[in-house]
């Protein structure tokens, strides 16, 4: 089943890679555009820089959502794969359940202590945001 899971991970990074979407996506990921234009505008209110939108980023996350959405499962496992497979020297990442809109779920991330910071964090410039079913990953890197 781990191999399933992770040939089905590589798949959409690979692919995603590739072709700038996965299959798996949505045609129009408004809820990701948006959650990525919450968290700017409050770095941007807080004195951080606004994070860029990566595509390799985008493909980890997307990868790891489509993994707690067919696990029915909130978690930050295997999370030092993705940052190995992300090849950069730092990274950070919320996850997120059951929230309907990009409001509700920014909302949350920012009432929580450690979630806020994880977003504020200085040093991040480039981000991934997936949704997949209700399970959505924020993965950001230096």
């Amino acid at each position: 089943m781990r191999q399933i899971i992770l040939a089905a991970t590589l798949l959409i990074i690979i692919s995603t890679l590739i072709f700038g979407r996965s299959a798996y996506s949505e045609v129009e990921p408004v809820f990701e555009k948006d959650l990525l234009k919450y968290i700017n505008n409050y770095r941007i209110q807080r004195g951080r820089n606004p994070l860029v939108f990566d595509k390799g980023l985008n493909g980890i996350a997307e990868g790891h959502s489509l993994f707690m959405h067919k696990n029915n499962i909130l978690s930050h496992s295997n999370f030092n794969k993705r940052f190995n497979i992300s090849g950069r020297d730092l990274c950070v990442e919320n996850v997120g359940w059951n929230w309907l809109t990009p409001e509700s779920q920014f909302a949350a991330w920012k009432e929580s202590k450690d979630h806020r910071a994880i977003m504020l964090q200085e040093k991040i410039t480039v981000a991934g945001i997936s949704r997949v079913g209700l399970y959505v990953t924020f993965f950001a890197c230096q």
